[in-house]
C-alpha cells in the first residue's frame, strides 16, 4: 500500500510524540527517585552522592543535570540546600510526605521489621534513604492500631539464645565511613586501637565484609596492600575517613567461604563428626524437640540414674564445645575421644580456678 502524502507529517509527528512521552516518562522517574534519596534537614546528600546513587540504578546523568533539577524542583517543593564547597540538599525539617506515596499495612509491617530486627547490618546511607519510608511505616501502623500488621509488629520479639553482653558503643562517623566505604568499594584511614594496647594507630583499610557475632559488629579487611586477613571490631575505631582509592581485594576471596573456614566468628567448620553423649535431666526432652541432627538417635539406659545415650551427626564448631561445656554435670562426651578430652580438660580448669578461690 502506498502511502499519501498528508499522511506522513502525522506519523513523524506521532513518532515524534510517542519520543517526547518516553523522555518525559524518564525524567519524571528520574525525579522520583532523586526525591526519595533526599533526607530530612538537618542531614543532607551531596550532588555527587545522589550521582553516585543513581548509577548504582543504571540511571546515568551528569551532576550538572542532578542540580539544575533540584533547582526546579526546589522552585515547587521545600527543598533546601546549603552553600558548602560540596553542596547538600534536604527537605526543609518541617516538609510534608504528601511526596511518598501511602504504603499498605502489608508493606508498613514489613518496614517496621526491617528497621528493627535488620538495621545493624543495612549501609547507612540505605538506612537514611529508608527513614522516610521508616517514618510513614510506623505512622501507618499507629493509624490502624487493630489491623492485623500492627498486631503482628507488636507479637514479635528476639531474644538472645545465650547469655549477651551489653553491645558496644560505636562511633557514628565511623560507621558511616566504614558502611559507605563497604558499599561502594572504596578504602578508608582510621585510628584504630588494639584490645589492651596503650594507643592507636592509623591504619589504610581495604573493607571486604561485615559479620555480626552476637552484640559485636566486626569488619573483615586488609590493611594497606597486604593480603593478610583481619577481623577488626567496629567499636575499636575512630577518626575514620574515606579515599579516593578502590579497595584492594585479595585474589579468589570470599566472605562466606572466609567465615566457615575461620573459627574467630564461631561459624561451623565444614567438617561433620558422628557425637555419641550421654545426658539427663532435662536435656533428653529438650533434645527430643529440638534435635541435634536429622539422624540423631537418643535412648535411654536402663539403670544408668536417668542418663540417655544420644548419637548424632553435627558439625565441627566452637560452638558446640560452649554448648557441651555450658550444661556441666549433665552431658557427657562419649566420642569422639578428641572432643571429650577438650570438654574434661576444660572443666578440670574451671574446677582449679574454683579450688584458688576457696584457698584465698
Amino acid at each position: 500500500m502506498m502511502l499519501r502524502d498528508r499522511d506522513i507529517p502525522c506519523r513523524v509527528r506521532s513518532g515524534h510524540a510517542h519520543s517526547k512521552d518516553s523522555t518525559m516518562s524518564k525524567v519524571s522517574t528520574r525525579h522520583m527517585r532523586m526525591l526519595s534519596m533526599i533526607p530530612r534537614s538537618p542531614r543532607k546528600i551531596t550532588v555527587a552522592d545522589l550521582r553516585r546513587h543513581l548509577e548504582s540504578e543504571q540511571i546515568v546523568i551528569t551532576q550538572r543535570t542532578i542540580q539544575r533539577d533540584l533547582l526546579e524542583l526546589a522552585e515547587q517543593l521545600p527543598l533546601i540546600s546549603d552553600e558548602g564547597k560540596a553542596v547538600g540538599w534536604s527537605w526543609k525539617k518541617d516538609a510534608p510526605q504528601s511526596w511518598l506515596p501511602r504504603v499498605s499495612p502489608e508493606s508498613a509491617l514489613t518496614y517496621e521489621l526491617l528497621a528493627r530486627f535488620a538495621s545493624a547490618v543495612m549501609p547507612r546511607t540505605l538506612l537514611k534513604q529508608l527513614e522516610p519510608q521508616f517514618a510513614q511505616a510506623r505512622d501507618e501502623l499507629d493509624r490502624l492500631p487493630h489491623s492485623g500488621p500492627t498486631r503482628w509488629a507488636k507479637r514479635i520479639a528476639m531474644v538472645p539464645p545465650t547469655f549477651s553482653l551489653l553491645p558496644p558503643h560505636l562511633d557514628p562517623v565511623v560507621v558511616e565511613v566504614v558502611y559507605e566505604a563497604l558499599l561502594w568499594s572504596r578504602r578508608f584511614e582510621v585510628d584504630y586501637r588494639a584490645l589492651g594496647a596503650d594507643r592507636a594507630k592509623r591504619w589504610t583499610i581495604n573493607p571486604l565484609g561485615l559479620v555480626q557475632s552476637g552484640s559485636v559488629i566486626y569488619l573483615v579487611a586488609t590493611l594497606f596492600d597486604y593480603d593478610d586477613i583481619k577481623h577488626l571490631p567496629l567499636h575499636r575505631m575512630r577518626n575514620a575517613s574515606m579515599l579516593d582509592e578502590p579497595v584492594r581485594t585479595p585474589t579468589g576471596f570470599d566472605l562466606q567461604r572466609h567465615v566457615l573456614t575461620r573459627k574467630e566468628f564461631e561459624m561451623p567448620s565444614g567438617r561433620t563428626m558422628r557425637v555419641k553423649l550421654d545426658v539427663r535431666g532435662w536435656l533428653p526432652d529438650l533434645l527430643a524437640e529440638q534435635r541435634l541432627s536429622g539422624d540423631q538417635v537418643i535412648k535411654p539406659l536402663r539403670g544408668r540414674g536417668g542418663w540417655h545415650r544420644v548419637t548424632a551427626s553435627v558439625m565441627e564448631s566452637e560452638l558446640l564445645f560452649r554448648w557441651l561445656c555450658g550444661h556441666g554435670a549433665n552431658v557427657r562426651v562419649v566420642a569422639p575421644v578428641a572432643l571429650r578430652r577438650r570438654v574434661l580438660d576444660e572443666h578440670r580448669r574451671v574446677a582449679t580456678a574454683y579450688a584458688e578461690l576457696t584457698r584465698a
